[in-house]
């Protein structure tokens, strides 16, 4: 963000509030036009190529029988395909606007979008889809520094935020202090859990597509960056992995490809407890004709998803 007073700081954090309080597509288009008047300082760090990148898929009208659950094609399990039917802001898409979101470990990707790993015992059962897609190319993505009530909970996370707030200090001035108020509420926004809350993402969503229009620049070397997306903490699983929201062309210029995938049935056994009861593997991944072939054999088991 280019010097500004204090007062103007201050004034467009008051104004980004009030937008997102009235919960509308016009508050939504003023949130994100304020934010295209500042320069606002970003953190950028490379995902090597070779990176997995997992995501899960929560079956809808699941059939009992795990093996009439199998997805049989890639973009089953990727990002929505048909952008048409995306009618809702997500924390980091607007309607109409597809991003392949996923997670740095397949228990993230589990527990950021199942529904048994929340406690919700009117279902007895689940059928979850995890995919493990591989980086095909390094990619530069945007880091959200951290904020007070998740600092110190992420390794990983923890580095990146350091690595941060030193590059801070180097170009520290008058400014410094206020503009991590600004990066605090991004933050905090991109950390707080609006699921089933209407419109609710308004801040994180702008703010995510004002990074996706950016053009990132190497500290060191000065060479401009082209940023495929964004990593933030776990909502839903503290101290474990990262989130991602990818653009969807990493997906469609195979830049990242499904490597394998499992579908599981975890069942209720007994109050508050779930447990993965069967699995069947992929056995390989077509990308002739993008379809994804099953071993077919199910596997018994009884690994706890969750005890409280």
């Amino acid at each position: 963000m280019e010097l500004v007073s204090r007062e103007i700081i201050y004034d467009f954090l008051d104004f980004i509030l009030k937008m997102k309080e009235e919960k509308t597509v016009k508050s939504y288009i003023s949130i994100k036009n304020i934010l295209n008047a500042f320069s606002i300082p970003l953190s950028y760090t490379k995902i090597p190529a070779g990176t997995p990148i997992f995501r899960n898929r929560v079956h809808e009208n699941p059939k009992n029988r795990i093996d009439e659950n199998l997805f049989q094609r890639i973009e089953d399990i990727s990002h929505i395909t048909n952008p048409q039917i995306i009618i809702d802001f997500g924390r980091a898409n607007e309607p109409m606007q597809s991003i392949f979101y996923g997670s740095t470990t397949s228990e993230t990707a589990f527990f950021e979008t199942s529904r048994t790993s929340r406690s919700q015992n009117d279902i007895n059962f689940e059928i979850n889809t995890i995919g493990q897609w591989i980086l095909q190319e390094d990619i530069n993505i945007a880091f959200l520094p951290l904020n007070s009530t998740n600092r110190g909970k992420y390794s990983i996370a923890d580095r990146l935020d350091a690595d941060f707030q030193q590059l801070i200090k180097v170009f520290k001035n008058d400014n410094t202090d206020d503009l991590q108020k600004v990066l605090e509420l991004f933050s905090i926004e991109f950390s707080t859990d609006s699921r089933g809350k209407e419109n609710d993402y308004l801040i994180s969503c702008a703010f995510a597509n004002y990074i996706y229009d950016q053009i990132g620049v190497e500290y060191e070397s000065n060479e401009e960056l082209v940023i495929d997306g964004i990593m933030y903490p776990s909502v839903q699983l503290i101290s474990s992995g990262l989130n991602l929201a990818l653009k969807s062309h990493l997906v469609e210029t195979q830049k990242l490809k499904l490597e394998k995938v499992i579908c599981q049935k975890i069942e209720l056994i007994r109050d508050n407890t779930y447990c993965n009861t069967e699995i069947i593997n992929s056995k390989s991944i077509n990308y002739n004709n993008w379809e994804i072939n099953w071993d077919k054999r199910i596997n018994k088991t009884n690994s706890p998803m969750q005890d409280q």
